[in-house]
């Protein structure tokens, strides 16, 4: 799967950036809580944010439309490019 992904997060594209005792941690594996399936390898930012939306793809959709009608002021720096 590490491979496939190409060392990547399934969500975001990006390395694995957060730290454990100064060293780079390993991308998360994401399963589905109800199957237990296994999804994808997610960083711990992306994985993080799943689990505080519970993985709810209609709290998701609803915290997508908020950002849509509160957008930032100016050039945010995009991470996902």
């Amino acid at each position: 799967m590490l491979k496939a992904q190409n060392r990547k997060c399934a969500i975001c594209g990006r390395d694995e950036t957060a730290t454990h005792n100064g060293r780079v941690k390993q991308l998360s594996v994401d399963h589905d809580h109800v199957t237990g399936r296994v999804r994808a390898l997610l960083c711990g930012g992306c994985n993080a944010g799943l689990g505080a939306f519970r993985s709810d793809p209609a709290a998701l959709a609803a915290a997508i439309a908020y950002l849509k009608r509160h957008p930032s002021i100016g050039e945010p720096a995009n991470p996902f490019t």
